[in-house]
């Protein structure tokens, strides 16, 4: 039978293989096995600065974003621009996402950055005159107006040592166990990845009972099967946005 260790090993052996390094004038450009939004391999670039690190994207994704018709001068998608790298506690300078380390928080860094590029390149779907809500906040005050109480933006380390962003924890009760919630806006490859691996390195630490509930943004187009099986494989319920009130006898006493 599979572990959770099993799995966050299996994950560790992906991502080092399929990562490739390459120095060019003085900064290392670092290609991912994650891939953005034309299937190409997410790249970061590394420069040394003094003592640190300098983790940057060189402007790709929000230069992406621009170029696919998504205007940040939008007062509300430059909130939500904001919003996401805060999260993740990445800056923006110009249009690049940046941040500094050092060698003992370089892979923390790295992590951090690259869930921030996939988060931002989310804001995809906001094209055109359109701004619609982000999908974490649609969740939350969802389940707010069903009386199941959480808080937001939680960050819990692994056993890797990774600290990971979840989008709400609510708390164990006499009824039922601490449940901790991922609101996928963009229910692809890349989202499943992370969340099992995020979900697999923390779990280790909580509870034996404690458990994930992920919901999948079908408002755009529908949910993958091998989304769902993936999420299924590991015991994790999905709740298609559609299908999001079937998560509430899951609290019912």
């Amino acid at each position: 039978m599979i572990t959770g260790n099993d799995f966050i090993e299996s994950y560790i052996k992906w991502f080092r293989e399929g990562v490739s390094f390459s120095d060019k004038n003085g900064y290392t450009e670092i290609t991912t096995p994650f891939v953005d939004s034309h299937n190409d391999m997410i790249q970061i670039y590394v420069q040394q600065d003094g003592n640190s690190l300098l983790l940057s994207d060189d402007g790709w994704t929000i230069g992406d974003l621009r170029a696919s018709g998504v205007d940040l001068r939008n007062s509300k998608r430059r909130l939500i621009l904001n919003r996401i790298v805060n999260r993740f506690g990445i800056g923006v300078d110009g249009d690049e996402l940046v941040v500094k380390a050092g060698m003992s928080t370089f892979p923390q860094k790295k992590h951090s950055l690259i869930q921030a590029m996939l988060s931002v390149s989310d804001l995809m779907a906001m094209s055109g005159s359109r701004v619609p809500g982000v999908f974490s906040d649609n969740v939350f005050s969802y389940l707010q107006s069903k009386r199941i109480w959480g808080s937001r933006d939680i960050q819990l380390q692994g056993k890797s040592g990774l600290s990971h962003k979840f989008d709400i924890l609510i708390p164990k009760t006499n009824d039922s166990p601490e449940t901790i919630i991922q609101a996928v806006n963009n229910p692809n490859k890349n989202a499943v990845q992370l969340t099992l691996f995020e979900w697999t390195d923390i779990h280790v630490q909580r509870d034996d009972d404690s458990r994930l509930f992920v919901f999948l943004n079908d408002s755009r187009s529908d949910i993958s099967a091998s989304v769902i099986n993936a999420f299924e494989e590991y015991e994790i319920d999905t709740f298609p946005w559609k299908d999001r009130d079937r998560i509430v006898e899951k609290f019912s006493a």
